[in-house]
């Protein structure tokens, strides 16, 4: 039983990990497209293909 134990995550190793996730998460990357959306509308310029 120690073993596994000794074997098992620590909290603060998860905490760590969950870190590193949440900085890769890709749901909050924008596309090129998308980035010249916002830029064509700032600007008022010509439309995104």
């Amino acid at each position: 039983m120690l073993k596994t134990l000794a074997e098992t995550a620590r909290i603060s190793d998860l905490a760590v990990i969950e870190k590193v996730l949440d900085l890769f998460d890709p749901t909050r990357y924008l596309t090129e497209k998308d980035v010249l959306k916002v830029i064509n509308k700032e600007l008022g310029t010509r439309s995104v293909k």
